[in-house]
């Protein structure tokens, strides 16, 4: 499993359940979209100031991004 890939998509995930584009978002949390985008495809890993911003943005409990579907 890649802890990054499925924090990603789960952030991805929460954000279209809030109707936010990238843009948007990135805009909230004061990041550039480009660094949104990366950590959405599993690129990279969010800081802990950015995991946490990104939780208080989306109204979601950070240990909810790493709850991962079993595959």
């Amino acid at each position: 499993m890649n802890i990054k890939k499925e924090l990603g998509k789960n952030i991805k995930k929460y954000r279209k359940l809030k109707k936010l584009t990238q843009k948007e978002m990135s805009k909230q949390i004061c990041m550039d979209p480009g660094n949104l985008s990366s950590i959405e495809r599993g690129k990279y890993f969010p800081n802990s100031d950015n995991l946490v911003k990104i939780s208080q943005v989306l109204k979601v409990d950070v240990y909810k991004l790493f709850l991962f579907e079993n595959k």
